[in-house]
């Protein structure tokens, strides 16, 4: 049965694991087999999301929501590196904080259980630990129904160190065998 109603929630300055925002807020409506992002919001230091749009329930009802991210700067996202990788401020890779700045944008179509994602990420410049690199680009193409996946990253340099990589490119595309699904346990 699909959901009616509406909700709203807005939080003040927190935290969600390492990352720190300084406000956020979101308005959603479900009527008639269709979810309604009217506003989604994000500030923190240095950057914003915003998103809106519609999300179906379960086919044929159907939507289309888009967020987008502006980030003017990356040292909001060092702590939140730092605890996925789990190379802390005392690493042996020395280096300050995360530096640069970048942009992101991720829609979604379709409805629950058979939704398409796809979003793409440019970073200019950032500089972590002694990793570097220039005009880092990616774009990823998920659907849900099938679990197929479309991914590609290019970077114009890639430095560690002492060592300098130019014109990197990868890609990967493909999708799941029917049988071959995993579960995961810590």
């Amino acid at each position: 049965v699909a959901p009616a109603g509406r909700i709203g929630v807005h939080l003040g300055a927190g935290t969600i694991g390492a990352w720190a925002f300084d406000s956020a807020s979101v308005r959603l409506a479900a009527a008639d087999s269709v979810i309604t992002v009217d506003t989604m919001r994000a500030r923190w230091r240095g950057g914003h999301l915003d998103g809106s749009g519609t999300i179906g329930w379960a086919a044929p009802h159907t939507g289309a929501l888009a967020l987008e991210a502006d980030i003017g700067d990356l040292s909001a996202f060092d702590l939140v590196a730092r605890e996925l990788t789990g190379l802390g401020a005392d690493s042996a890779l020395g280096g300050g904080a995360m530096q640069g700045r970048g942009r992101a944008e991720l829609h979604l179509s379709g409805a629950l259980g058979a939704l398409t994602v796809a979003g793409t990420a440019a970073v200019d410049t950032v500089q972590w630990l002694q990793y570097r690199a220039e005009n880092l680009r990616g774009r990823l193409t998920y659907q849900t129904g099938d679990s197929t996946m479309d991914t590609a990253v290019s970077a114009d340099s890639l430095g560690v160190g002492t060592l300098r990589f130019h014109g990197l490119q990868a890609a990967a595309a493909g999708h799941r065998a029917p049988g071959n699904a995993r579960t995961l346990h810590d």
